[in-house]
């Protein structure tokens, strides 16, 4: 079998060197040539350096021409190794290579549609799956029948056939998570409405019904075949486009199972109520953004929502700050906010601070009441201190008034003497608590310069009222000063 030639600047070199041999004393000549010695686990796989085979590990080279030379492993049922080396003159490079082994596959025949194996963790389709070599147990199962535990044995580079049979499994009782207890429809978004994920191991059919407590009249009722593991089932809190009347409703899911007809009722009470009604916050004075309480994420457009606050900044220079703002939902997820403040302190050259933003919602994610989402969020103001920043805002929640946690990063540019004046990173981090009557949330920003600057809100829900509490502190630390901010938001 013909060898291929080695590559052209490996024979170029090759010519440099020999016409130096010729010429160069004997003492030097020990110099010009490098080593590389090869191991690997398992050993005997083939090297080739600059695509010419020279031999199986443990290998030893000698007298090769310095400089960089590609280098390749190759194992029959491993995956290969290759990388570029640098052979210097006169030193002998040593490498240990460890080859995994190939994966095999698995081309499963079942008796019923759509398998699933159980593999790192999750649940995958189970045909021709890429699984690592050796002897294992899986587990097996398809929607509607029992599960199969099996042994497997994987080759490498080998397809490995496996047949299932099934046995049809009677219907168990399903499992039922409920997005939040109480809401109320004018809220935005997943806010507005109750989701159940319903869990159920093989095909039924379902009628919900949705009564009042107070007199057991059916409102809505809807019937539906259930041929997934999971269902989202939605309900608005509406009849005929209107919101319901305040109160507790029963939601009443019967299943029917398709195979052996068995018969599951699991009933959940939800409410409607005013209190749960949720309104964004405004802004601060420090800029869109400043502190981290959640904001909805969607809302009917054209929607205006108005604040006034006052408060006191302590320090050496006390002052007290008036605001006005007011946030327009221009798309449904797309909020724009402005806000004007005075200073209050007379000494103030520029005592008037206008701030502009605006905000890019994400579609929330909501899985078993946990609700992770994201935003875009711009906003910057002019006044003693000037601001621009852009960031990327996330918050994860979960219903029933647990903590939630809020995150942003961005960058901004920012005038006052304590920033920096060129564009600089920052980050926050807050934590938030939901419930019917009031929202508390807390949060820290760290910009580059070490300032830290620390806030907190507490939003006040009156029952009945669509009028809104705000209370808000932010404190940056190492200036001394401290800001207490008391607000009033209401829709006009």
């Amino acid at each position: 079998m013909k060898r291929p030639l080695p590559p052209l600047p490996v024979l170029l070199n090759s010519l440099i060197l020999a016409a130096l041999l010729l010429t160069a004393p004997p003492a030097a000549v020990a110099q010009i040539w490098g080593g590389l010695h090869v191991r690997s686990a398992p050993s005997g796989a083939e090297v080739l350096l600059d695509g010419v085979s020279r031999g199986r590990t443990p290998l030893l080279l000698e007298d090769l021409v310095p400089g960089r030379s590609k280098l390749r492993l190759e194992y029959r049922g491993h995956e290969p190794w290759e990388e570029w080396v640098l052979v210097e003159a006169g030193r002998t490079l040593t490498l240990n290579v460890e080859l995994p082994p190939r994966g095999g596959s698995l081309t499963v025949l079942s008796n019923a549609p759509d398998p699933e194996v159980f593999i790192r963790d999750r649940w995958v389709p189970a045909g021709e799956t890429g699984l690592a070599p050796g002897r294992r147990t899986l587990r097996f199962r398809a929607f509607g029948y029992q599960e199969l535990l099996l042994p497997v044995e994987i080759h490498p580079e080998e397809a490995t056939l496996l047949e299932l049979s099934f046995r049809e499994a009677p219907l168990e009782e399903p499992r039922v998570h409920l997005s939040r207890p109480s809401f109320h429809p004018d809220n935005p978004g997943p806010y507005g409405e109750i989701a159940l994920l319903l869990e159920i191991n093989g095909p039924a059919s379902l009628v919900r019904e949705i009564r009042r407590a107070s007199d057991s009249r059916v409102i809505e009722r809807i019937e539906m075949d259930l041929v997934a593991r999971e269902t989202v089932i939605l309900w608005d809190g509406r009849e005929s486009g209107a919101p319901s009347p305040e109160g507790t409703y029963e939601m009443s899911l019967t299943l029917t199972g398709k195979h052996e007809g068995e018969r599951y009722q699991v009933t959940r009470s939800v409410s409607l109520d005013r209190s749960v009604l949720i309104h964004p916050r405004i802004s601060g004075s420090y800029g869109p953004g400043t502190t981290l309480l959640p904001v909805p994420e969607k809302r009917k457009q054209q929607t205006l929502l108005l604040g006034f606050s006052a408060g006191l900044i302590a320090g050496d220079s006390p002052s007290v700050p008036v605001e006005l703002g007011l946030s327009w939902y221009a798309l449904e997820r797309l909020i724009l906010t402005g806000t004007a403040s005075v200073t209050g302190d007379p000494e103030q050259d520029r005592p008037l601070y206008a701030a502009a933003g605006t905000v890019l919602f994400t579609p929330p994610v909501l899985a078993r009441g946990d609700i992770l989402q994201g935003a875009l969020r711009l906003g910057g103001g002019g006044g003693p201190e000037s601001s621009l920043e852009a960031g990327v805002p996330v918050r994860f929640g979960r219903s029933g008034g647990a903590l939630g946690l809020l995150a942003e990063a961005g960058f901004g540019v920012y005038g006052e003497e304590a920033f920096p004046e060129t564009p600089a990173p920052y980050g926050a981090l807050g934590l938030y608590r939901e419930r019917a009557r009031y929202m508390l949330g807390a949060s820290a920003r760290l910009y580059s310069g070490d300032k830290v600057l620390t806030a907190a809100d507490l939003l006040l829900r009156p029952a009945r009222a669509p009028v809104y509490l705000r209370l808000t502190a932010i404190i940056p630390a190492g200036t001394g000063e401290t800001t207490l901010l008391l607000g009033l938001s209401f829709l006009p």
